[in-house]
């Protein structure tokens, strides 16, 4: 039998040819492969640059279309909280000239009751008070307190402003 250093110096030659030629394919192929994954990594990266840019574009019309709309939509809301809000300062105006109107008429009905409060005859002081005056009952004046007049006057204006308010929130809801 042969030894192996034998073995070596009779074959050594041809095993080391088949040594580099498995070599030099193994290196071939991951050359190739390498190439071609970094080809393949280029052409990604290109086509990933190309959808970013057409994405930025797309998204930059978005974003103005949704800033254009989104000031109209401020633009709009602004008119209509100042319109409301002049309204409500008409009304609150009106409100505060028939309160005082109404103060008024109150100031003259009271001083005709106690001018005519020394005559004995109720039927004469019902006579000469209008029934649709601010009591609402038809009676004499007199009966309602200053003080309650002063709560019915300002349960209206009250009633008035929480009308206005309701509409502001109908209003802006909307807009929103």
């Amino acid at each position: 039998m042969l030894s192996m250093s034998e073995l070596v110096a009779k074959y050594g030659m041809q095993l080391l040819g088949i040594l580099a030629l498995i070599g030099v394919v193994t290196g071939g192929y991951f050359y190739i492969k390498h190439i071609g994954a970094t080809e393949q990594h280029e052409t990604d990266m290109s086509d990933l640059k190309k959808r970013n840019d057409a994405e930025k574009k797309e998204s930059d019309l978005v974003l103005s279309k949704a800033l254009e709309d989104n000031a109209k939509l401020k633009e709009a809301h602004e008119k209509s909280y100042i319109g409301i809000l002049t309204n409500a300062s008409q009304t609150i105006k009106v409100t505060q000239s028939q309160r005082d109107a109404a103060t008024n008429e109150l100031l003259k009905l009271k001083q005709r009751v106690g001018s005519k409060e020394s005559s004995s005859s109720t039927k004469g002081r019902e006579a000469s008070i209008s029934k649709g005056g601010i009591g609402g009952t038809g009676t004499a004046c007199s009966e309602v307190s200053d003080q309650e007049l002063e709560y019915r006057l300002e349960v209206s204006r009250l009633s008035t402003l929480c009308l206005l308010g309701a509409g502001f929130i109908r209003e802006y809801a909307e807009v929103k």
